[in-house]
């Protein structure tokens, strides 16, 4: 059934040759609206442990299967974007996804971001303002539509989590302006509501390197509860600021900045109101998970701090970032989650080779590191063909698990932008 529908999308999906972000919609498209979005199908081997969204432990997207080597397709994205301008420099947008290889017990089709935006410019600074379902600008390998990687197929470990499990629901104001020539400062602000389970999924199961895209109503489902990283518990808003200099336009960048859901951990609202959640914790796949009564209602204090930078020299492209992520519960933490990684991407004509190296690490609770080889090659500005290569080792620090984990990834990748 997923290989019919595979075949199904990839086989109705435009072609062309011309730029997709410059790509005239049907006459029957009114002016006023830009479709746009992509297809993105896969066939991949991967090793014996069962990933993480199928309840396992294993720590990729994909997967094996009872203990044993797995070698399937999949519809990993199918996106439609949607850009529908209503005033004069305010629009609305919608991106919403389709995959064939959904977490356990979770729909197949969901909505990733929806959000009134305005542009404005005052006196040389130009200012532009979302409200709505956001991704804030936490992750350096998203740069293309449909919050698409553009350097390899799986993110970084840190791409990994913020498309997992960081969404706002919020407004956002950005203000950019030159600084001296040849350099421009931007500055951002938002705060938001929900949230206040961010960071559980983290603080069960560590860091992966996947390319799920988690939409607005996500949830996950574990042995110890099921997930929900956007849901408000404890009635407090969340914020988040971040800095960015941009040099001899953007040939360098270099942002830091820090996240917030500003969680009341350790407490939940029920039918009698506010209440503690107590108990020591109950270990995970190898790590300290949450409490088996009433975690599903408990709120994770969740803190990020991040910086990064990008530098692009002809075909070269280097992008480097480091993160960490504090997070607190009911009688548990603060515990500090940290990754770097570095990239580095290089393009000749059609072809494109990237390498990136990750390392991740909790303080006597996980270690590892994952290696990523990319290749691709593409045919137009719309239809690519790529090969990626992924090893993870990772060591839990847990009893439970007293040796490495390796988990390894080859799959064969389509992608169509439309």
């Amino acid at each position: 059934m997923k290989t019919a529908l595979l075949i199904a999308l990839l086989a109705s999906a435009p072609a062309g040759a011309s730029k997709f972000d410059d790509v005239e919609s049907s006459s029957k498209i009114p002016a006023w609206l830009k479709v746009s979005g992509l297809v993105d199908g896969r066939a991949y081997t991967a090793g014996r442990e069962d990933s993480w969204l199928r309840q396992g432990t294993g720590r990729l997207r994909y997967g094996g299967s009872n203990g044993h080597d797995a070698a399937r397709l999949s519809l990993s994205q199918a996106s439609l974007v949607l850009d529908a301008d209503l005033w004069s420099k305010a629009s609305f947008h919608l991106h919403t996804n389709l995959t064939t290889d959904p977490p356990a017990d979770h729909s197949p089709i969901g909505i990733f971001e929806a959000f009134l935006q305005a542009d404005r410019k005052y006196y040389g600074t130009g200012v532009r303002a979302r409200a709505g379902a956001l991704m804030p600008l936490l992750s350096w390998e998203h740069p293309d539509g449909a919050w698409s990687t553009r350097y390899t197929l799986t993110p970084s470990a840190i791409g990994s989590w913020v498309g997992e499990d960081v969404r706002v629901f919020g407004v956002e104001a950005v203000a950019e302006r030159p600084i001296v020539k040849p350099v421009v400062g931007r500055f951002t602000f938002g705060t938001f509501i929900g949230g206040d389970q961010i960071g559980r999924l983290l603080w069960y199961r560590s860091w992966a390197l996947h390319d799920y895209q988690a939409d607005i109503a996500a949830r996950y489902s574990t042995p110890n509860g099921t997930i929900r990283p956007f849901s408000e518990i404890d009635g407090r808003a969340g914020y988040y600021v971040r800095g960015d200099v941009d040099i001899l336009e953007q040939l360098a960048q270099v942002g830091a900045g820090y996240w917030t859901n500003n969680g009341h951990n350790g407490q939940g609202r029920g039918a009698g109101g506010p209440v503690a959640l107590p108990g020591p914790p109950v270990p995970g796949p190898g790590l300290p998970g949450p409490n088996l009564i009433g975690a599903d209602a408990e709120a994770y204090r969740t803190e990020v701090q991040h910086i990064g930078a990008k530098a692009e020299w002809k075909r070269l492209t280097v992008i480097t970032q480091t993160m960490k992520v504090t997070i607190q519960r009911a009688n548990g933490g603060p515990i500090d989650w940290s990754d770097a990684f570095l990239l580095a991407s290089y393009q000749w004509k059609k072809w494109r080779a990237s390498a990136r190296y990750d390392r991740f690490w909790a303080t006597n609770l996980d270690y590892g590191f994952a290696w990523t080889l990319f290749g691709a090659y593409d045919f137009d500005v719309r239809n690519q063909l790529a090969a990626e290569w992924v090893y993870l080792s990772a060591r839990p620090g847990e009893p439970v698990f007293p040796r490495s984990q390796v988990d390894r990834l080859f799959q064969i990748n389509y992608r169509l932008r439309f």
